[in-house]
């Protein structure tokens, strides 16, 4: 469903647009992802704001919107926001960054979840953003090496890895060059095969069928339609490595990734120290602090695939 989101069971109502909401003295947050939603983020941004003391319906009001893998409502969606004087946009993705840059250069904006945040145009630097956008980096084109070494790790005799990515994407241009000139330096040949819509992700695989693995590149509509891909994954028997851990415990092969629950619980520090009187200019962009690989053995043995004792050994998560 695309539009306002309730919040979790338990808080405050989110604030609605109403006189009695519009009379509070509360600031209000609006939260906005173009992904289907995801409710452990919520709770993890909700988490960050109460242990900086922002409690909800107390000190505070938030909004969330989950778009369900599309942009088209966002613009909408942060107009309403910004009439009714929105005091932080939290945004969950750097597509979804771009669009409310447009809008406003006044009204401060904190990406939980940026891929690279400078190629992006989201900041000057890392250290000093400039600007009204801020937020935490995924690190997802340093991370591309990785990506390639873990799935060789699981299929030893890759020469051919498609590069899977939503043409939609104003951000994966950088990511799909690095992963490339990663696997080139140990012969992998890649091939990028790009999708726009849910149809195009059958006909996408249908192409990748045959090589010997696949990288999903994360963005809204991957994240949206999550389950499909892990079918569509499944059906063609494709190793397929995710920027996320949620298709792993759906179904898919194995995800190498930034902890997506604490980015958005530190996400709330920003907003915390925005509220109080620091410019997102002076707020440097913060990276991941901890990396998860996510491995699900069942379907690694529904491949014939035989995961090594050593990645067994250092996986964060093991699904039986």
């Amino acid at each position: 469903m695309i539009g306002r989101r309730p919040l979790l069971a338990g808080a405050a109502a989110v604030a609605a647009a109403s006189p009695v909401a519009a009379q509070t003295a509360r600031p209000l947050v609006g939260f906005i992802a173009a992904s289907s939603r995801q409710e452990r983020f919520e709770r993890a941004f909700v988490t960050g704001l109460r242990d900086q003391g922002l409690v909800l319906g107390r000190s505070i009001d938030v909004e969330f919107h989950w778009t369900a893998g599309t942009l088209e409502p966002m613009r909408a969606i942060v107009a309403d926001l910004l009439a009714r004087r929105v005091a932080v946009i939290v945004t969950g993705g750097g597509n979804v960054t771009l669009l409310a840059r447009t809008l406003t250069d006044a009204v401060p904006i904190v990406f939980a979840t940026a891929i690279d945040p400078i190629d992006d145009g989201l900041v000057v630097s890392l250290a000093r953003p400039g600007g009204n956008v801020t937020g935490l980096s995924l690190q997802s084109v340093e991370l591309a090496p990785k990506l390639i070494e873990v799935l060789r790790e699981l299929v030893p005799k890759a020469m051919r890895v498609a590069v899977l990515h939503s043409t939609l994407s104003r951000t994966s241009a950088g990511r799909r060059a690095a992963i490339t000139a990663a696997a080139r330096t140990i012969g992998i040949e890649t091939r990028e095969i790009g999708f726009a819509n849910v149809e195009a992700m059958g006909r996408a695989f249908d192409e990748a069928a045959g090589m010997d693995g696949a990288i999903v590149l994360r963005d809204f509509l991957v994240e949206a339609n999550m389950r499909a891909i892990v079918a569509h994954a499944a059906r063609v028997k494709l190793p397929v490595i995710y920027e996320q851990a949620e298709p792993v415990r759906a179904g898919g092969l194995v995800s190498y990734a930034a902890d997506f629950v604490e980015m958005h619980r530190r996400a709330a520090g920003y907003v915390a120290r925005i509220l109080r009187g620091v410019a997102p200019a002076d707020l440097p962009v913060e990276q991941p602090v901890r990396f998860e690989l996510v491995l699900n053995l069942r379907t690694a043995r529904a491949l014939g695939l035989s995961p090594p004792a050593v990645m067994l050994d250092y996986a964060d998560e093991v699904i039986e």
